[in-house]
């Protein structure tokens, strides 16, 4: 447990301190409105995820799913796109929804649904990055700083897992010695509700086993090395962040590298996630979105994912079941079996992404293989290099993430090509009120 101590200032040199600040505010509620998928019928039994070799031929049953040419006829029509209008009615900062601003906010606040509002944790600072479906996350905003001065892998005070045990709301960053750290963990490190884990000020790497969230609610990771993980035994998948049936999540920043399972999975229904400013690299399985093809509970899955780097990857970025995913401004480079993919009634929105292909040029598809129903894909504005094909079906039935937040996607160029190459991922930056 750490210890709490109330300090007029913020020194950031003394062991796994806590600093006491006024109550949160009301925690806010998120609303995980179900979007079932009635797909008539009974669910097939599962069917293990195989390895797909795109190229191979495919059999009748997987041109129907993949390549299928799909009618668009009895779909609705669509008006043209109109000029855009500032959404700034009762809202003094925060995006316009046109790419530009309602009002920036003076040094000290805040923008809080569209409010300006004091900041009483400079730290808190990162609130304002806040975009898409995980929009609403605080994390641990509004509670005590627990710092984090030890690498050892245990629970006592100084150490990661000593933070962890602090009773939320809890903002945890790190005070080591040297910069750069390695946290060699030897078993799953389980983060709890209304918690932020925020790795400015130092190149954090956790490494051996990965981290989960289950059954939790408002959970930032920000800023953070995840990676070489280790199966035991090996044949037991190992995920680098593994999400399960929790709501309101926001991974931001964070480089996920070399684990044995998925560097992300997203399963059992839960929602309201962002994930942005992400590097994958050296990982066959990245990204699974839904848990299997019998688990329409995951109809209720919403996960926005922007400005995040797929670099050389295998497949999944992401492969969506039943869900609604909007994709925009991400980058996705030399991938081996498929880009992005949405079946079982998933919906996917990929929007103004970058797709390079080199190995194989599957960029977006929907459906896959070893799954009995096709999804909806609508794919705007991408930008593909290298021969990548993006295949539609039933575009305009494709959910509208414009109804649910704001949001300005770039438009998808060499220029957004080369920022998300470079900025993706952590980043050198310090934590607020470091020297």
């Amino acid at each position: 447990m750490c210890p709490f101590r109330l300090l007029p200032l913020i020194p950031l040199a003394f062991a796994a301190a806590c600093i006491d600040f006024p109550p949160p505010p009301q925690a806010l509620e998120f609303d995980a409105a179900s979007d079932d998928v009635d797909l008539g019928g009974d669910l097939p039994s599962p069917v293990e995820d195989a390895p797909l070799d795109m190229d191979a031929p495919a059999d009748a049953d997987d041109e129907e799913i993949i390549g299928e040419d799909v009618a668009e006829a009895d779909a609705p029509e669509v008006e043209d796109a109109p000029i855009c209008d500032a959404q700034c009615e009762d809202r003094g900062c925060g995006p316009d929804g046109c790419g530009g601003k309602c009002g920036v906010c003076a040094d000290g606040q805040i923008c809080l649904e569209g409010a300006c509002a004091p900041t009483p944790n400079p730290w808190e600072d990162l609130l304002d990055d806040r975009v898409g479906f995980g929009g609403q996350v605080t994390g641990g905003a509004g509670g005590p700083l627990c710092l984090v001065t030890r690498v050892e892998d245990d629970m006592e005070a100084g150490s990661l897992r000593g933070c962890l045990q602090t009773p939320s709301p809890v903002w945890i960053a790190f005070d080591l010695p040297v910069s750069a750290a390695r946290i060699t963990l030897g078993s799953r490190l389980e983060i709890g509700s209304n918690t932020t884990l925020d790795g400015r000020g130092h190149e954090i790497t956790l490494a051996g086993k990965g981290v989960s969230l289950i059954d939790r609610q408002n959970v930032i990771l920000h800023n953070l090395k995840i990676e070489d993980g280790v199966a035991l035994p090996p044949e037991i998948e190992e995920d680098a962040i593994h999400v399960e049936g929790s709501v309101g999540v926001w991974i931001d920043r964070v480089s996920v590298r070399a684990f044995p399972g998925g560097a992300l999975d997203i399963t059992e229904a839960a929602t309201d996630i962002t994930v942005s400013r992400c590097r994958f690299a050296d990982h066959a399985l990245v990204m699974l979105i839904g848990n299997s093809n019998v688990t329409p509970g995951d109809g209720v899955i919403r996960v926005t994912l922007h400005h995040n780097l797929f670099d050389r990857t295998g497949q999944r970025h992401p492969r969506l079941r039943f869900g609604r995913v909007h994709a925009f401004n991400n980058v996705l480079i030399g991938w081996t079996d498929f880009g992005m993919s949405a079946s079982m009634g998933g919906q996917l929105r990929s929007e103004r992404n970058v797709f390079e292909a080199a190995v194989n040029i599957f960029a977006v598809s929907p459906g896959h293989p070893n799954d009995p129903l096709p999804g909806l894909v609508d794919s705007i504005e991408d930008l593909m290099l290298g021969g990548a094909v993006a295949t539609e079906r039933l575009p305009a039935q494709v959910f509208d993430p414009g109804r649910s937040y704001l949001y300005a996607p770039e438009v998808a160029d060499e220029g957004l090509r080369a920022r998300v190459i470079e900025e993706a991922g952590w980043r050198p930056v310090p934590f607020p009120g470091q020297p």
